[in-house]
């Protein structure tokens, strides 16, 4: 009987499946326990505000990072145009005064802004015109020109070359352009070297100086001490020393014509020079002898 028992459990081993652990006769559980409360609460906690700080917000939400990185990159915005509103104005055909005329509204796609904390001067001119009582004609003024030309003279240089020279007492030294000294092939003392300023405050070394090079204007010969300059915007400049030296005298006329009068501290003789704008190569001029 046992060998047929045994033989029976090896052919079925799903027989002893059939015997399972009996469930337990009780288990714990608190009376306050309701399983159903759980989803009530937590779609009470997704409609709840949550405190917490910009930093841990940035670091758990990148969609909000790049909220914060758009809001505070600069972009290009255009100038905010101010239009003005148009009028139309009737055409005149017959004569009148300018004075008799209505003011009207120029049409303008943008005015300017005045910075912060700036000072503009006003036109006086336009300020005199406000003082007028009405029908008073204004004064006929003569004013001056936003720009003129310097005024050039010519002057052989050395006994080799004319060479155009501006006439401007506003320097303290007789200057040459490197370029024109390297041309006439004139020596200069290479240890005499000044340190120029110019009127921005920039400061430029000057390559030497030549001492009494002869500079003659007819038959007035000048020996001059001229300084050697890289690359100015002039040939030859004649400054404080060539006036001091000539007791030179200048006359502009109200047309921008310049006649320069100069002596020759040598023989005593005086020249009337007439000049020209600088930059027209004319022909020398010949000087008027006294």
């Amino acid at each position: 009987g046992c060998f047929g028992l045994g033989f029976c459990c090896a052919l079925h081993p799903e027989g002893f499946l059939s015997h399972q652990r009996a469930d337990p006769a009780y288990r714990t559980f608190a009376p306050i326990i309701d399983p159903l409360k759980s989803g009530t609460v937590f779609d009470r906690v997704l409609g709840s505000n949550v405190t917490m700080s910009v930093e841990e917000l940035c670091s758990i939400a990148p969609e909000i990072r790049g909220k914060f990185r758009e809001a505070v990159t600069q972009k290009r915005v255009a100038t905010t145009m101010i239009e003005v509103e148009p009028e139309t104005v009737e055409e005149i055909h017959s004569p009148a005064y300018i004075e008799e005329l209505e003011a009207v509204p120029i049409l303008s796609s943008q005015v300017p802004s005045q910075a912060p904390r700036s000072n503009v001067a006003e036109d006086y001119y336009d300020i005199y015109l406000r003082s007028l009582a009405p029908g008073e004609m204004p004064e006929q003024l003569t004013v001056a020109k936003e720009t003129w030309s310097l005024r050039s003279i010519f002057m052989n240089i050395d006994t080799m070359e004319q060479v155009e020279c501006i006439v401007d007492s506003g320097s303290q030294i007789v200057a040459m352009s490197e370029e024109v000294c390297h041309k006439l092939k004139i020596k200069y003392d290479p240890s005499v070297i000044l340190n120029m300023q110019s009127a921005n405050g920039c400061l430029d070394p000057s390559l030497g100086l030549t001492q009494n090079v002869p500079c003659t204007i007819r038959d007035l010969t000048l020996y001059l001490q001229i300084h050697v300059i890289r690359n100015p915007a002039y040939d030859i400049l004649l400054s404080c020393p060539f006036d001091i030296l000539t007791s030179s005298n200048v006359k502009t006329y109200p047309d921008g014509n310049t006649v320069v009068t100069i002596t020759n501290p040598n023989s005593g003789d005086v020249l009337a020079i007439p000049t020209f704008a600088r930059g027209k190569h004319r022909r020398p001029t010949e000087a008027t002898n006294f």
